[in-house]
């Protein structure tokens, strides 16, 4: 891997590649639309066999053939690239990108509901930076991955707390509810200002790299 692209795998959220002789014999030809898949995979046997069949964002393909499996909207490798791609302009069309991952794993594995995450995400495309997305990115992705191996952890536990404590200021903040949440106006404050820091200095490393290549 190059200099230049470390820098941009440290902004966008690193997902585990999969290996060639992994997946070689269920890939499509062509490269543009290239799906990883299993033939025997439908929505009657999600239940069955959890670890194999996970549908973590659930967009019909497994974990272990999908090529983001908390981002929905990213299937097949041509998807995945296109997003890096407009991570890099820093953007994204049409709010595709998934920002909520940890909020999606929860969701996923019934420990937050559909509807906060929904009011979560739709706040997210509002209201969050993309700076701010991508600071959240760099931590949370590596966080769901030790989740998704550790779920028995009491700090699991904790991590839920305080996500849902933050959803239910967000539905305050969008009028869905007429409580607010002090802890996750706290969440909010540190969480957020964090993960904007983080996103500034992913840029600047970016900005300088790019400074030094000219």
């Amino acid at each position: 891997m190059t200099e230049e692209e470390t820098v941009y795998a440290t902004r966008v959220p690193a997902v585990l590649e999969q290996t060639i002789s992994e997946v070689q014999t269920l890939r499509k030809v062509d490269s543009s639309t290239t799906r990883y898949i299993n033939p025997s995979y439908s929505g009657s046997n999600r239940g069955s066999d959890r670890d194999s069949n996970r549908d973590t964002d659930r967009d019909g393909v497994i974990d272990k053939y999908d090529r983001d499996p908390y981002d929905a909207s990213i299937q097949t490798e041509s998807d995945y690239q296109e997003r890096r791609a407009q991570e890099r302009r820093g953007g994204a069309s049409g709010g595709r990108t998934n920002s909520r991952i940890i909020c999606t794993w929860l969701t996923a594995n019934g420990l937050m509901d559909k509807e906060d995450l929904t009011i979560d995400q739709q706040f997210t495309i509002e209201k969050i930076s993309m700076t701010t997305r991508i600071g959240y990115w760099v931590w949370a992705y590596p966080l769901v991955d030790w989740m998704e191996k550790n779920k028995e952890h009491k700090f699991v536990n904790i991590i839920r707390y305080l996500a849902q404590a933050r959803a239910n200021e967000i539905k305050y903040q969008k009028g869905y509810s007429n409580k607010p949440d002090y802890v996750g106006k706290t969440v909010r404050f540190f969480g957020e200002n964090l993960c904007t820091l983080i996103g500034h200095v992913i840029n600047v490393k970016e900005k300088l790299f790019k400074k030094g290549i000219n």
